[in-house]
């Protein structure tokens, strides 16, 4: 799911109600309990992201130190040169463009975490204060 959509979502869990208070109040633990689990999810999917990220940089890095001229350099490879041909490396770029979107996920997911702690807050004011709804 793209950022986007994601947050088109959150915002639909975090609208309150003002005409019924109550179920909103009685369907807030299960909202944060699913905001919650797939926040665990997208850290868990952020950690597969870096973990796969860092595993393609560490295979090129030791292939380009070994088989430095099938990367068509004549002598071993300085750290520069080893660092440009992994940032060009398709399979690289794609795990970054993974790891990068698995980030702004898990980002949106812990602030819509955090935004559902200030609505149960607000459902408690306003459940204590019902006049002024």
């Amino acid at each position: 799911m793209n950022s986007e959509d994601l947050s088109k979502l959150i915002i639909e869990d975090l609208k309150i109600d003002y005409f019924s208070i109550e179920p909103d109040w009685r369907k807030q633990p299960l909202v944060y309990y699913k905001w919650s689990r797939m926040l665990a999810e997208s850290q868990y999917e952020l950690s597969k992201a870096k973990i796969k990220l860092n595993s393609i940089e560490a295979s090129l890095s030791h292939d380009i130190r070994i088989n430095y001229e099938k990367y068509d350099l004549k002598t071993h490879p300085t750290e520069t040169a080893i660092r440009n041909i992994i940032s060009l490396n398709e399979d690289y770029i794609e795990a970054s463009r993974k790891y990068a979107m698995s980030t702004v996920n898990t980002e949106l997911l812990r602030s819509a975490v955090k935004a559902l702690e200030h609505k149960k807050s607000a459902l408690e004011y306003l459940n204590r204060k019902p006049d002024l709804y």
